[in-house]
């Protein structure tokens, strides 16, 4: 998807874009013009329908989670000096993925899940307890499983430097598990509730809508396989083993669902095993709670 623009548009779509794919270079799982010839946009979006029961159903529990945040009485308000040093670490990430973008021209893969979730991490880690900051912990919390899925499958073969490759894997460790155990074991998110698969559902769908209706629109109209949601790649498991080819898109919502659960209860059990004293009183507080009430 060539472009003539010029001036500040061109420069713009340049440092975004131009590292990606242009004339004499495409790597597959990057993007560009073979990537896109997988699967239409409307062939994506029929796909997308046939999960509405699904949405339907973490749009309830994410009722029942709002309604139920009067119970849920944090052992603090406040961040820790802990928990704030942990969210800067995460805003540094960022900023060094800023400036690799920046410099290879690939700034439109900072849309990328596992950048939103450490930008989300340092964000949390520094807010006070509200509504608002339990529902960025159970965006952030159920999706511990894309970092680490990105320590298991990395994609940082075209990394150059020591300082990107170091970043990338503190970046990944500190969104996986780092930021999570902190944050569980403060005493501000450590209730039970998070361990709940249809709870961690909803933290999911926070995500796949994300991808869903933002990045694979954004993917389609640029060439940029946005967490591979212009074309699958051979490093996904269940793709490959089960052939899925373009239906991977589809089935993608269920098995990554399955690696949600599967990451973030343990991520949780361990936090809990690692202090226990901080979990044993924040249910000491839901009881009294519900006895006051």
């Amino acid at each position: 998807m060539e472009s003539n623009l010029t001036g500040i548009p061109g420069e713009i779509r340049k440092i975004m874009l131009q590292g990606v794919y242009n004339d004499t270079f495409e790597v597959v799982y990057n993007g560009g013009p073979e990537c896109a010839k997988e699967s239409t946009l409307e062939f994506k979006f029929k796909l997308t329908l046939r999960l509405i029961p699904l949405y339907i159903l973490g749009a309830y529990f994410l009722y029942r989670f709002i309604k139920g945040s009067s119970q849920r009485k944090p052992l603090f308000v406040n961040p820790s000096i802990v928990e704030r040093l942990t969210g800067i670490i995460c805003f540094f990430c960022v900023m060094i993925q800023i400036y690799t973008k920046a410099r290879t021209n690939t700034m439109i893969f900072l849309l990328n899940p596992c950048h939103v979730f450490t930008l989300c991490w340092g964000i949390v880690l520094n807010m006070k307890h509200s509504l608002k900051a339990e529902l960025l912990f159970l965006f952030c919390i159920g999706n511990v499983s894309a970092p680490a899925i990105g320590m298991v499958f990395a994609e940082n073969d075209e990394l150059e430097t020591q300082l990107e490759i170091i970043s990338y894997w503190v970046q990944h460790c500190v969104a996986a598990f780092v930021a999570p155990w902190v944050c569980l074991m403060s005493g501000r998110f450590a209730h039970s509730v998070y361990t709940n698969p249809l709870y961690i559902l909803v933290g999911y769908q926070f995500f796949t809508v994300y991808m869903r209706f933002f990045l694979t629109p954004l993917s389609a109209m640029t060439w940029a396989n946005l967490n591979h949601t212009l074309c699958g790649i051979d490093n996904d498991p269940w793709r490959v083993y089960f052939n899925l080819g373009k239906y991977f898109y589809f089935w993608a919502e269920f098995y990554l669902l399955l690696g949600a659960i599967t990451t973030c209860v343990p991520v949780y059990w361990i936090a809990r095993i690692l202090r226990p004293s901080v979990f044993r009183k924040t249910a000491e507080l839901a009881e009294q709670k519900v006895k006051n009430d």
